[in-house]
């Protein structure tokens, strides 16, 4: 087949990808959630959000910063399964100095971390977030995943913290 065609191929299967409509969080995956957040009685727990299931935890950090780790659950298109998704905010790029050394070192961060990443949104916020498709999200995964994203997050701040803008 010659590269003109495969291109061909390759763009229509794409564009077919990026039409197809989401279908949402399936409400078993809902109440599965529900049900994990409900064991975890150790925890600093609560739901904040009536439209969605959205978590919010509360850890205590370095320095005694408070971490927030949220969890949410969203229909990843790509692998056609509803996934478990924390996020914490870790801090603003404008926090920090736009040089490619700092750059540079929060890419090796991330390659050092495996569990999860800093991840920059649009808005600029540096945000930690770990993902796992909840079918195979248990009590004992759960709170891996909140662990992390809170461990990783006063990583990321006794890292880079005196990098930050004064």
């Amino acid at each position: 087949m010659r590269l003109a065609t495969w291109v061909v191929l390759l763009l229509a299967s794409s564009a077919s990808i990026a039409s197809a409509q989401s279908k949402g969080v399936a409400p078993e995956s809902q109440r599965k959630l529900a049900e994990l957040f409900a064991q975890l009685d150790e925890k600093t727990c609560e739901k904040v959000s009536d439209k969605g299931d959205v978590w919010e935890c509360t850890y205590r950090g370095t320095g005694l910063r408070q971490i927030s780790v949220r969890a949410l659950l969203l229909q990843e298109d790509v692998i056609d399964a509803d996934v478990l998704m924390t996020v914490s905010v870790f801090a603003t790029m404008s926090d920090f100095p736009d040089t490619p050394d700092f750059l540079r070192r929060l890419l090796n961060f991330n390659s050092e971390i495996d569990f999860g990443k800093i991840s920059p949104l649009n808005d600029g916020r540096l945000t930690i977030m770990t993902a796992c498709p909840i079918r195979l999200v248990d009590k004992q995964q759960l709170v891996l995943m909140l662990d992390q994203a809170a461990a990783i997050n006063n990583e990321a701040f006794d890292k880079f913290g005196k990098d930050a803008k004064k």
